[in-house]
């Protein structure tokens, strides 16, 4: 699937979601393609290490 005519899959598709929703992101669970893939989409989001 794309949106804005990148590539994009269910974390992305949701997240966009809830953005254009004025729903802000609080935690996202997953590996380090994951998080990284987030923040491409929302500089806002802060990857943590545990």
């Amino acid at each position: 699937m794309r949106l804005d005519g990148r590539a994009v899959g269910e974390i992305g598709l949701a997240q966009a979601t809830a953005a254009a929703l004025g729903v802000p992101a609080v935690a996202l669970t997953g590996d380090d393609v994951a998080c990284a893939g987030t923040t491409t989409w929302d500089a806002s989001v802060a990857p943590r290490s545990p």
